[in-house]
């Protein structure tokens, strides 16, 4: 009687202790999938920036348009004659309730972008632009470039990622473009 009550008692343990170290070698492989993502460099590629986009802004454009409207890749010299890659990215805007907040969000989008596009080596120069349907004095609404923000390597290499604030686009960016409707 003593072995089969033993016996009942220690076959549920069994099968714990069996789950729980299952579990434990599940989260296990799973922390070291983790890490290997964490130590793969960004490569810059058209499939690879597609889904960054896609990551993370995950919004369509104003007007129902897709978020990223054009992507060109292509290998450069920068100033001193070294080859590089140079990645030109076409983004739709998004609305918002202000002007201010519709220049804001296509700022803060620059900030998830470059680092990580920055990651991959062998870009020397990364050139993001906005579109945004912009009217002209007649009336007539269109999309135009509405920002614009152009990095050289040598530039992203000196900013601190984790701390930068991207209101400070305008002054660290080798060239710099917003439209006039965000200065009035």
């Amino acid at each position: 009687m003593k072995k089969i009550l033993l016996s009942l008692l220690l076959i549920p343990l069994l099968a714990l202790a069996a789950c729980s170290s299952a579990d434990v070698s599940k989260n296990t492989k799973d922390e070291k999938r983790n890490e290997t993502k964490k130590e793969e460099t960004f490569e810059a590629t058209e499939k690879n920036i597609k889904l960054l986009v896609a990551d993370e802004l995950k919004e369509k454009g104003i007007e129902g348009t897709k978020k990223l409207d054009s992507l060109e890749i292509f290998d450069d010299v920068d100033k001193n004659n070294k080859s590089i890659k140079t990645v030109l990215i076409t983004l739709n805007g998004n609305d918002s309730l202000t002007k201010n907040m519709i220049k804001k969000g296509m700022l803060k989008e620059g900030e998830k972008l470059f680092p990580r596009i920055f990651e991959d080596r062998l870009v020397g120069r990364v050139l993001i632009t906005w579109k945004f349907p912009l009217e002209d004095d007649k009336g007539n609404s269109s999309f135009r470039k509405a920002l614009s923000i152009q990095l050289e390597r040598e530039t992203a290499d000196e900013i601190n990622w984790k701390k930068f604030k991207y209101k400070n686009f305008p002054t660290v960016a080798d060239s710099y473009f917003e439209h006039q409707v965000f200065k009035k």
